[in-house]
């Protein structure tokens, strides 16, 4: 509660019931996050993240400076976590 933009200090919470606290600064914090409607007044963008190929995979990580071996061993062990093999998406 203290380290959001509203903050409020320890002082000014002490001075509120649990009631006051619950349903006019958190609940109120939950609703807006939880809404699609930004303070700017915009939509909110619907994510779809696109699967990163193996090729895009290796293309980031040579830019990260990682070696070959390297990428090829998190490919696989990401693959096997998804239950996938590695022909797949290459």
């Amino acid at each position: 509660m203290m380290g959001e933009p509203w903050c409020k200090s320890v002082a000014e919470l002490r001075k509120l019931t649990d009631w006051q606290i619950k349903n006019l600064l958190f609940l109120p914090a939950l609703r807006k996050a939880a809404g699609s409607e930004r303070t700017d007044g915009k939509k909110l963008r619907q994510r779809n993240p696109k699967k990163m190929t193996k090729k895009e995979y290796f293309i980031v990580g040579e830019k990260l400076g990682c070696t070959p071996a390297m990428m090829e061993k998190q490919w696989a062990d990401a693959q096997a976590k998804m239950g996938k093999n590695d022909a797949s998406n290459s």
